[in-house]
């Protein structure tokens, strides 16, 4: 593949997306609700459109060997990022996922013909070690891990000779300052932690509200919830929570929310593999340790009384520094240079494929480059191009 075939077929894919939609948007919805699989797509095509321009400073070359480690939600958006961008640098990219995945990455790559249009790409299923060993460690100098930071740490000690690229775990936590407009406050912060029923990285795991506005944020909270669609992914068009999808994560929520029994303001039932949004609600001295990364609806809300709360708070968790988003009519946290600050919005509002995603925490994402770790929001593109001129 030459440069001029590769973004013929970024075109052709672009084509097989927009003339076979509704069956792109039947098959997804048997994993994911209708209004993800619809905002899926507009990102896909959005980043796909934009290719040309994220790359134009960038050599064509088809020396490289990637080997990814596959995210676990958003399949169709995270096969852009992850794998047919990078085409442009890749003779061959391995693709490590679990075997549900494996189904869904099989069903697209037959809807869009991805073999012919990117012969690159070969799919996985084999365990960690066996991936790191047969693939990582023998053929690549350029890996990308999604997952746990102690995870990716495991296999950098194996490769880190490479360039590895982390995009693991965080907090995204969301501030309601007493100024804010609560009504905004309340809708952007429900309609993020449901953005994929709950199963999304850049879910906020924790909301930090003023003692002045936290009754109102809370009783809109509760009152939004409380009309949240959920049930099998397929069953209906408004659907916005469905089963989970990481294994055996049921019993982790499930354990999280007996151990906080004495927080819970509302409980939502779990079953079928569905858990119901949660609520928890505590004062932001009775929080102790690190914040929890949820994977499910749940909203843990605490409320403060003064700023210095939450610069404490914040950087007792800044190893997890992602995204901080605040809600006031004020420029807030100009001393916080460890985390992408978003006032007044969302993430899903702000990111865009061909931009860098992230914040500064060592465990939200890094860049390795022969084992010299920098935290940073990430473009994967420039991170290859950049190693590679290095080289």
């Amino acid at each position: 593949m030459n440069e001029k075939q590769y973004y013929n077929s970024i075109e052709e894919l672009i084509n097989k997306i927009t003339s076979n939609e509704k069956q792109i948007i039947k098959f997804l919805c048997l994993y994911e609700t209708k209004i993800t699989v619809e905002d899926e797509i507009k990102r896909v095509l959005s980043t796909l459109y934009g290719l040309k321009q994220e790359l134009e400073n960038k050599k064509f070359t088809q020396d490289n060997v990637a080997s990814v480690f596959f995210p676990l939600n958003l399949p169709f958006y995270s096969l852009v990022l992850f794998a047919i961008a990078p085409v442009y640098f890749c003779k061959k990219i391995y693709i490590r996922c679990n075997p549900f995945m494996l189904n869904i990455l099989d069903g697209l790559s037959y809807l869009l013909d991805l073999k012919k249009l990117f012969p690159q790409l070969q799919f996985t299923n084999c365990s960690r070690t066996e991936f790191v060993y047969k693939y990582v460690k023998k053929y690549s100098n350029i890996v990308l891990f999604t997952g746990k930071y102690e995870n990716a740490i495991n296999v950098l000690e194996v490769c880190n000779n490479k360039l590895f690229i982390l995009n693991g775990s965080g907090i995204n936590p969301v501030i309601v300052f007493e100024d804010a407009d609560i009504d905004l406050a309340i809708e952007k912060s429900y309609k993020m932690r449901l953005y994929n029923g709950g199963q999304d990285c850049a879910g906020p795991d924790a909301f930090i509200v003023h003692k002045s506005v936290s009754e109102e944020f809370i009783n809109g909270i509760i009152s939004k919830i409380k009309n949240t669609v959920c049930g099998e992914y397929g069953s209906n068009d408004n659907l916005e929570v469905g089963p989970l999808l990481k294994d055996g994560y049921v019993k982790v929520v499930e354990n999280f929310l007996t151990d906080n029994a004495d927080s819970v303001k509302v409980k939502g039932k779990i079953e079928n593999n569905i858990v119901h949004p949660s609520v928890i609600c505590r004062k932001i001295s009775e929080h102790t340790g690190r914040f929890e990364e949820f994977f499910a609806p749940i909203f843990y809300i605490l409320t403060y009384e003064t700023e210095d709360q939450i610069i404490d708070i914040l950087n007792n968790n800044r190893d997890n520094s992602m995204y901080l988003t605040y809600y006031s009519q004020k420029d807030r946290f100009q001393e916080v240079d460890f985390a992408t600050k978003i006032k007044n919005s969302i993430i899903d509002e702000v990111e865009q494929g061909n931009k860098p995603y992230g914040g500064y925490g060592k465990k939200a994402n890094f860049v390795s480059k022969n084992g010299q770790i920098e935290s940073r929001p990430i473009l994967i593109s420039s991170e290859i191009s950049e190693f590679l001129n290095e080289k």
